[in-house]
This record gives structure tokens, sequence and C-alpha cells, in this order.
């Protein structure tokens, strides 16, 4: 061996590999499998032959559950891998919150709920976790700390933006808050982009070229466990061709260079680079996600330039973006969720005395599985886009209100209790109207809106739904279209395509948010397209404006009082009137029952009034989910189908598979149009349309003389066989 070769062997790096596997609350079952069966097991079964691989492992609360049912031998591996001392288990908060955005109180008993987990299960501590998102807010010191933890990773951009980089970067730092320490890893961005996609060989020589004589340096990959085998083509690149092996392989034959450590040896036998403190940051895709549509799309713009002309390397600190709270701004729906989720929260917090500590802990839990994260956030794939996944948010929530709702009326048989309160802290109130099986969230300050509606014997929201909005990336759906003669076109991310042709053509827009009990009134050539699209002609100031709202509890139950003094524009000079609906919630039954009154303050005149409903019906041709409307034809309307009725007097909405019945009566004859509300987004496999919901809307056409007073009564009546 000549001296060079001899002084290159004496050189050494330390490398720390962290692994997270994650599936969401709300998931498919077949989805669970399927990753456990071509990523997360393949890779457990393969590292247990590789004795000298240490890694960290996180595992979230929804698999660890999802494996104690299904896949004990996930256990039995884990517990060899900690009984030899090659895995280090990572903590977190259980059901895989971001923690940042969660009352202290969940985010420490989350955490706390993972660490006994991990505890009981295998007989070790974790200090160390793994942070959803990576979403790092510079308050989390204190709060980790006070959980017991003494390290996290976030990525290598975090420290980037406040000017850590190159070298700089191969170690650990330490930060603070109000006096709480804990240590951080920044996780290499090329590490996470090469593995495992690069050749095996690549991230080992980009190890072996970072190795010093003093060996003072730590490398860190960390990132999720779904690459080695779900993602597509994984499967076949890591293990049927052998990338994983290949890499061992590489690893094993560089040992006296490449030092496999935990986290915790890295903190033992290295000390801190410095101190540092991160700003508002996660990965840097997260912050084109985060915001603005518009901006979005410039950010990635901006970043693909920067590309071309080879400056992103040295621009990347400078690039900001948003961060992960725009989200609650970004999108309503997810706002809605955080804020009903905080509202519960403070609202067991507040009776936890009085519920004893078992009942207050299985409500806990509840709560804390509506705290899992991807259902309240999109970037480009699923997460908020997804029904299913706000669907499992909204189950628990709605267990939790159940479940708080029984015990403090349990010696009531019927009951029914309203709430004024600005439970979303935009400094206008909305009202919760509730009894034994319904409840009801009103927002005054825009429409008057029927925003949610829980229906507590199945755990279901009706109205959880999804408004149409322009996303960054349909600037790329529309390229597609441009580019007909070829089958795929390059995004930041990967090579996409477009699962149907022509998939721009279902792009529409809403131009208010898709909620429940919006009060429209109809220019004279509206139809059912022009409806869908959100391109008829609106009349009225009354969809997207204040009401005034009041709310009396009397003997029956529960009566709120909406209304607005607006007009309707036919000419730029307006028609006074008034819009009053009524909401009655009584306390013995299933019944809610809506009075509109609309008062024409103006001249004499003819008028086409709709009101807006819009449910969550989770697929668009499930063979049990339809609607009826007696008498008329066709006898079953589909969700996702485009059906307009005129004269009529009722609709049922049938769901088989729960054994529920919705039926809607009007005192009037009515039209009725029906039809799905769509969205485009991105999956695995291409740009793909996905069902939200079901819009309905009833409409009336009348004539008022100045002072006249149209009226009409609804009732929803709602059983389960």
């Amino acid at each position: 061996m000549n001296e060079s070769r001899k002084e290159e062997t004496m050189k050494k790096i330390g490398f720390v590999f962290g692994v997270h596997l994650h599936q969401p609350v709300g998931n498919f079952e077949h989805i669970f499998k399927l990753a456990t069966e071509d990523a997360y097991l393949p890779f457990l079964r393969a590292v247990r032959t590789y004795p000298f691989f240490k890694f960290a492992l996180h595992i979230s609360g929804p698999l660890w559950e999802y494996f104690e049912r299904n896949y004990r031998e996930v256990f039995d591996i884990i517990d060899e891998l900690v009984e030899r001392n090659q895995v280090e288990l990572w903590g977190g908060g259980f059901y895989e919150p971001v923690l940042a955005v969660l009352p202290e109180r969940d985010a420490l008993g989350q955490i706390e709920m993972m660490t006994q987990f991990i505890e009981k299960r295998f007989g070790v501590r974790v200090y160390g976790i793994w942070l959803t998102e990576r979403v790092w807010e510079p308050h989390l010191p204190s709060l980790l700390a006070k959980s017991g933890i003494s390290y996290t990773v976030v990525d290598d951009y975090h420290f980037k933006s406040v000017g850590i980089i190159g070298d700089a970067l191969f170690g650990y730092y330490t930060t603070e808050n109000e006096g709480e320490q804990i240590k951080i890893f920044p996780i290499s961005q090329i590490l996470r982009y090469s593995i495992p996609f690069a050749k095996p060989s690549e991230p080992v020589e980009f190890l072996l070229g970072k190795a010093t004589e003093w060996g003072e340096r730590i490398a860190i990959y960390a990132d999720d466990g779904e690459k080695f085998g779900l993602w597509p083509n994984t499967k076949k690149w890591v293990w049927e061709e052998g990338w994983f092996s290949a890499f061992m392989k590489l690893l094993d034959q560089n040992r006296e260079t490449i030092e496999m450590l935990h986290f915790s040896e890295a903190l033992e036998r290295h000390k801190p680079r410095g101190t540092i403190y991160l700003p508002c940051a996660s990965y840097f895709e997260m912050n084109e996600w985060t915001l603005p549509a518009e901006l979005s799309q410039r950010y990635r713009e901006l970043v693909e330039k920067f590309k071309s002309e080879g400056k992103f390397d040295e621009l990347m600190p400078f690039l900001k973006g948003g961060f992960w709270r725009n989200f609650l701004v970004k999108y309503g729906e997810s706002n809605r969720m955080h804020k009903i989720m905080l509202h519960l929260s403070d609202r067991l917090f507040h009776s936890s005395g009085a519920l004893g500590k078992k009942k207050a802990g299985e409500i806990t839990q509840t709560l804390y599985r509506a705290q899992c994260n991807c259902a309240y956030w999109h970037g480009v794939f699923g997460g908020l886009y997804l029904p299913h996944l706000r669907e499992g948010v909204y189950q628990n929530l709605i267990e939790c209100e159940q479940k708080l709702d029984n015990e403090f009326h349990k010696k009531e048989q019927d009951w029914a209790e309203g709430v004024e309160l600005d439970f979303d802290f935009d400094n206008s109130p909305e009202f919760i109207l509730r009894n034994r099986n319904i409840s009801m969230y009103f927002k005054p300050s825009y429409g008057g809106a029927l925003t949610t509606l829980f229906y507590k014997p199945l755990t279901w929201n009706l109205l959880d739904t999804l408004t149409r909005r322009f996303e960054g990336y349909h600037a790329i759906v529309r390229k597609l279209q441009s580019n007909q003669n070829e089958s795929q076109v390059k995004t930041i991310h990967d090579i996409v395509t477009s699962k149907e042709r022509n998939i721009e053509q279902h792009l529409h827009y809403d131009w208010y948010e898709r909620l429940s009990l919006l009060d429209h009134f109809l220019g004279e050539n509206s139809n059912i397209d022009s409806f869908k699209s959100a391109t008829y002609w609106e009349l009225g100031d009354f969809v997207n404006q204040p009401y005034m709202g009041e709310i009396v509890n009397d003997k029956s139950g529960l009566i709120l009082t909406l209304s607005r003094q607006g007009a309707i524009w036919r000419t730029q000079k307006p028609s006074p009137l008034i819009v009053k609906k009524q909401v009655r919630l009584p306390k013995d039954a299933d019944i809610i029952t809506i009075d509109y009154e609309i008062e024409n303050k103006g001249e004499e005149r003819t008028f086409w009034f709709g009101t807006e409903l819009n449910l969550a019906l989770m697929s668009r041709d499930f063979p049990g989910r339809y609607f009826l409307v007696p008498g008329h034809s066709p006898e079953r309307v589909s969700p996702g189908q485009i059906v307009a009725f005129a004269n009529a007097g009722e609709v049922l909405l049938i769901d088989e598979s729960r054994s529920f019945r919705l039926a809607i009566e009007s005192d009037n004859e009515m039209d009725i149009w029906i039809f799905p509300v769509e969205t485009i987004s991105l999956s695995e496999s291409g740009f793909e349309r996905v069902y939200q919901e079901t819009s309905v809307l009833f409409s009336f056409r009348f004539a008022l003389q100045a002072g006249g007073v149209f009226r009409n009564r609804f009732k929803w009546v709602f059983s389960v066989d």
C-alpha cells in the first residue's frame, strides 16, 4: 500500500442514519399493508443481516398500532436489534402531529405517550425525536426539554438559512429557549437526495470525500422509510436490483473510514460545533407549498431559473418562502379542523378533573388521533386533498366531542346547547348548536354559512368539503395540454403525466368557499353547467358577506336566527332586500328545520333564489350511496352524476353502507341541481381528478311586490336503521 493510500485509510467520518416510518390516521388498510410488505419489512429484514449497520428508527403511532394488530414480526425484529444495540429508537408525537401548532399540554402528552409506549414495549428510554415534517419553530427547545428529549434532527436547509453552510454542516449544534437546551443535527440534503436514488457508490464516495484525519465530522442522513420500496419504482431498484445490498457492502468495505454511529454516540464522542438559533422552517420544498398559489408558482419558477443558471446552491440560503402555519391561512378547511381541534382540547382540559383519570385518558387519546398532521396541509400530493384523510381526522374530532357531551349530559335523556364564541380567532363570533346526535357550526361573518355538520351516531361530518382553488402546480397541467405530442413534462420534483386526456378542461375555481346554507340570487342565463363551473351570474351580495346572528334556547331546543340586509344588482343601482334564515335544533329529535324569509325592500320584481348544500359523500360512484327525488326520473342519482330536477318537493340521500337516510323536505316546490365537485391534484401516477363533494342547489322563482315576503321551510330528517 503506497503512502497516500495509507493516509487515506487513516481518515475517518462518523455516519448517523435515521429512518422514519409513517402512515396517516384514516389511510386505507391496503396502503398500510402495501407499505409494510414492500418497504418496512424488507428494510427491517435486510438490516437484521448487517449487524455493523447502526441506525435510528422512528415509527409513528398509527403504524405501531397497525403492527400490533397485524405484524408481530416487526416487534420481534426490533427486539433483536435493540438487544444487540443496532437500533436506536426515536420518539415524537405519538400520532405524528406538527408539535408547533398544538397546545403545549397536548404536545407534551403526545411525546410522553410515545416515550412510555417504547419504554414499556422495548425497555429503553428515548432521548431523540423525529420532528414531524421537520417543522421547526424557535419555542420548541423548551417544549422538548420538558419532555426529557435531548436532541432532534432537521434539514440542513434550516441551518443554511442562517449562514451555516459547507463543512460546518458535518456535526451537531446546541440551541435553547428560555434556558432549556437541546441538540440539533442537520440532515444532509445531498445524502437525502442520493439515498436510495443514486448509484450506491455515490453516497459512499461523498462520505469518503468528507472524511478527515481528525475524524471530527459527522454526516447525517434521516428520511422516510417509504423510499425503500413504496415510492414509485423503488421496490424494484432497492430490493430486486440490489441497491440496498450493494450499499451495505460498500459501507462494510469502508468501515475503517466510515464509522456507523448512533446519534447518542455522536453526542458522547463529539463536541457540538457551536450554538445556533434556527428560524421557523421545514424542508426546502415545504417553503414553496405553504405560499399562496400565485407566489408558489413564482417561487418554483425562480428555483428552476437559479438551477439552470448554476446559482441555486449559492442563493438557496436566501430563498425563504412560507412556513407551515401558512396552511391554516391558505386553506380554510385546514383552519376549520385545527380550530375545532383546539376548541375540543380546551373543553377537555377544563373538564378533565370532573371526568376522572380513566375517562379523560380515553378522550385524550381520541383527540390525539385527530391531531395527525397529514390532512391539515397540501403540497403537491394528497394530504388535505384526500377526503379519506380528512374523514379520519373528523371521525376522531366527532368521537371526542360526543364523549365529552355524553359525560356532561349523561343524566339528561334529551338536551340541546348553543354556544357563541370566536372559536377560529378571526375576531367574529361563530355559533355552535348541538344536541345528543347533531352538532352544527355556523359562520355568520361568511354568508351565515353552515360550515360543519356532525352526525354523531355515524361519526360523520356531512359537510367535510373542499373548495376548488388555483394551485401553483396547475400551470403544469395546462403545460401538459400544450405539449400534446409529449407524454411527460418535467417539474422540480420529477416527471409527471396526466391520468386522463384533456384533464385541464376540469380545472374550475370557486370564487367562494364551498360551505352550506349559502344564499344565491341567480341571473336569468344561469344553468347547471355555469353554476357547476362557478361562472354563472350572481346578482346578490349574500354568498360570502356578513350576517347578523342571535341564538335563543327555549324549552323545545335551540333557535338560531341569521339575517342580512343586502341587495341584488341587476344594474348599477342596487335593489335592497332582507334574507333571514332561522335554524331550529330540537332537544329530542334528529330533525333540523330551516325557515327562510326573503323580504323585498325595493320595487316589484322577480327573483331566482337558491340555497346551496355541499355534502361529503366520499365517492362519486359508490353503488350504495345515492339521491332519490320521489316522483322524478332518474330513479337513483349517484354522487358523481350531473342532474337537474324541476318542481320537486323532497330529496332523499341514502347511504346503504351506513344504513343512513336524510330526507330534505320543502314547503314549496323547488328546482334541484345535483353535481359533483372535483379537484385536480397530483398522485404518484400522475395528475388526476379527485371527488370532493356533491353540491345540491335548491332554487325557487317568485315575484314580490315592494314589501312582499317569500317564505319557505326546509325540514331535514336524519335516520339510521
